[in-house]
């Protein structure tokens, strides 16, 4: 029996544009809470839109960055969770398709030791995605975890204690 690819065209294009997006998102609050953390800047006001804004404790804007980033992540993280228990049928067809290269594409004259192995590889094949994305937008957050707590202490007593 022989296994085909599954016809998707642009199935996965939605959740891929918008695991990116996301990743970014985190990436980017990271990175400029690093930057306002190495060169310690410390702005009194801001501009946007034409509107002025004063900042009264601008040691507090790497704790807000640094906690926007672990927002993000924990949205992203339970989608990817969500999205990796939503394995349809042609998800795993083409896992199959791809496990199955090495033997022709077809179950044909495979034995039972064969069939485990290509069961199993195609596993992997499904959950790959899952780990990757995981380590991926978890290298910030380990960042965080490590070294930005300070920060985020110092936002938390600037809220708390005025």
């Amino acid at each position: 029996m022989t296994v085909r690819k599954a016809f998707r065209p642009d199935a996965s294009q939605e959740w891929r544009a918008l695991y990116l997006k996301r990743r970014g998102r985190i990436y980017m609050f990271w990175l400029i809470g690093v930057v306002i953390g190495v060169i310690k800047l410390h702005p009194t006001s801001m501009n946007a839109g034409g509107l002025s804004f004063a900042i009264e404790r601008p040691e507090a804007i790497q704790g807000v960055l640094y906690v926007a980033c672990l927002i993000v992540w924990f949205d992203t993280f339970a989608t990817v969770i969500v999205k990796q228990g939503m394995v349809n049928r042609n998800d795993r067809r083409d896992a199959l398709f791809a496990a199955l290269k090495s033997h022709r594409h077809s179950f044909k004259n495979l034995d039972l030791q064969q069939l485990k192995a290509v069961q199993a590889a195609a596993r992997r094949i499904v959950r790959m995605p899952l780990v990757v994305s995981l380590i991926e937008i978890s290298i910030p957050v380990a960042f965080i975890v490590a070294f930005g707590l300070p920060a985020i202490w110092q936002l938390i007593r600037t809220i708390v204690f005025g």
